[in-house]
């Protein structure tokens, strides 16, 4: 199992994950690190998807028909 201490995250951005996660489990130990690791995929994902958006392999190319 991993550790991450974590300095710089603002006090009010803190508060309101512990509070999005005591509405969700009614508790917050041995839940916190649990949807610190969410966040931390969902942001992954997300990060991977806008890569993928942006790669010249994804740009659309456009194709041209001829029409009789």
């Amino acid at each position: 199992m991993g550790r991450l201490d974590v300095r710089g995250i603002s006090e009010e951005t803190l508060i309101e994950f512990k509070r999005h996660v005591q509405k969700k489990y009614g508790k917050i130990h041995t839940v916190l690190g649990l949807e610190v690791e969410k966040a931390l995929k969902s942001y992954l994902t997300e990060i991977e998807f806008q890569e993928r958006l942006a790669s010249p392999e994804s740009q659309c190319k456009s194709t041209h028909m001829e029409v009789d």
